[in-house]
């Protein structure tokens, strides 16, 4: 069960939403075994074997959150069995299920693949034992703690969050009433969620997966436009989750921390890297980079800092050579930036208009490394970069765009004119791209949601975007991130 399938959308969220609140009105700690038995329904419909994995680290991590504040010992003893656990499934059993060993026990273990968001929320468990032994958070019932853990907006794809950031709001007694703002507020985001998921980031999936396969036959227009597809399918794609994430949460009356925040639009690296996936840089700035030092040891130690959290980035991805490659560039970009950051700030609005530009094609060109799956199909996409070619490949990438909102169109124009099918197809892809990039350039979903006003024009608009949606649900697909 994924949030953009009819079941999530129909029947498990009005569910969960409606039970949540009439719960709340008799018995808080009721509303919460709701809660956690609907997080766990949820994450079960994946694996029944994820809920074990599940439970084993919650139990590990609560007990060892107990008993660990002011404990070093016990505390590196905990971050080394989540890490543990998470190299296990994450890095050990791909390559012992590529062995095909015979050892039943072991073929058992492997079979239960990675599972879903196990990354986000072992992170997730050690910032909570890193807060406890730093004695930042009190103890909490273990009921809390599985609330905390397993809450289901944020379980599989994050955003990454702090344990006081959801278990005070659970304390809070005015969070548990329902408030009609906040669940229109909520509708609103989660439905611009699902719209950055349904009609931008699937359809510029296929030709991103075909131009990225077909690596060594691109051309310096297809490049520009695979490496564009891709960069804007990751985009919409993970960002779309976090706002239906978020207006979840709205529809709950509850907050989860923002992960995007218009990155496309920041004026250099750095600045960049604040506004994506902001809650795994805020974890690696606060328990890594700051602990190294920071910035108080001098430029030379800084910079050797913000080369070890991207190195760590790089190996939360994965730990194939292309995911290094990605972590020490994306480093090495940031750290430049924030060397060359010390200069007078521009303030002319053209400028920092192609200040946005510069920083963008920077960081497609890391998605290089980071979306091919090995070096050789990297250097055949930055080889034929510099390759002129017209239309080279560009007709066989828009033959992968799949929109069903042209469907007839493109039947009637094949039908009568098959010479302008290819170039047809490209202008809708092309279109495509262009939404996404004016979309990119304005308010973000969340800060659209926040403000937008109540009125009738808003509410058949909403209601509009509602049926587009699940129009376009002929398929449920997954979310880019599901693999980390």
């Amino acid at each position: 069960m994924v949030f953009n399938s009819f079941l999530f959308i129909l029947l498990f969220l009005p569910s969960t939403v409606a039970g949540w609140f009439l719960l709340n009105r008799r018995s808080g700690s009721a509303a919460e075994w709701f809660l956690i038995g609907m997080s766990l329904w949820f994450y079960g419909s994946f694996s029944p074997w994820y809920l074990a994995v599940l439970a084993m680290s919650a139990a590990l991590n609560y007990a060892v959150g107990s008993r660990v504040p002011g404990k070093k010992g016990l505390l590196g003893a905990g971050i080394v069995l989540n890490l543990i656990l998470l190299g296990w499934f994450k890095y050990v059993t791909p390559q012992l299920d590529a062995l095909q060993t015979g050892n039943t026990i072991l073929q058992s273990l492997i079979a239960v693949g990675l599972p879903v968001g196990l990354s986000f929320y072992t992170f997730s468990q050690i910032s909570y034992l890193i807060d406890r032994y730093r004695e930042e958070i009190g103890q909490d019932s273990f009921r809390r703690y599985l609330l905390y853990l397993s809450y289901f907006p944020k379980i599989v794809e994050g955003p990454i969050t702090r344990y006081e950031e959801l278990a005070a709001q659970f304390r809070d007694p005015e969070r548990r009433k329902f408030s009609p703002e906040h669940l229109s507020r909520g509708i609103l985001l989660f439905l611009f969620g699902l719209g950055k998921k349904l009609l931008i980031a699937d359809v510029l999936a296929g030709p991103a997966v075909f131009g990225i396969q077909s690596a060594y036959y691109l051309d310096t227009l297809s490049v520009v436009v695979t490496m564009s597809c891709y960069a804007l399918q990751l985009y919409f794609d993970f960002s779309g989750f976090c706002d239906m994430a978020m207006g979840i949460s709205w529809m709950l009356n509850l907050d989860l921390p923002l992960n995007f925040d218009a990155p496309f639009q920041a004026e250099s690296f750095p600045e960049f890297w604040k506004r994506w996936h902001m809650t795994l840089t805020r974890f690696f700035t606060k328990y890594v980079y700051i602990p190294l030092g920071g910035s108080r040891k001098g430029t030379l130690r800084t910079c050797l800092n913000v080369m070890a959290v991207f190195l760590l980035s790089a190996l939360w991805h994965g730990i194939s050579l292309n995911y290094l490659i990605w972590g020490l560039l994306s480093g090495a970009l940031v750290v430049a930036g924030n060397l060359l950051g010390k200069r007078e700030k521009v303030k002319n609005r053209r400028r920092r208009k192609g200040k946005a530009l510069c920083t963008s094609v920077l960081f497609l060109g890391t998605l290089v490394f980071f979306g091919a799956p090995e070096p050789a199909y990297s250097l055949a996409i930055l080889k034929n970069l510099f390759r002129p070619m017209w239309p080279g490949w560009l007709y066989r990438m828009a033959g992968q765009t799949d929109i069903s909102e042209f469907w007839l169109l493109n039947k009637l124009v094949g039908a009568a004119a098959p010479a302008a099918k290819n170039p047809l197809l490209l202008a809708e892809l092309l279109l495509v791209l262009a939404v996404a990039v004016f979309l990119c350039s304005r308010r973000t979903a969340v800060k659209l949601a926040e403000t937008m006003r109540f009125s009738r024009k808003n509410a058949v608009l909403a209601g509009l975007l509602l049926v587009w949606c699940l129009c376009s649900m002929s398929g449920v697909s997954t979310y880019l991130y599901f693999k980390f």
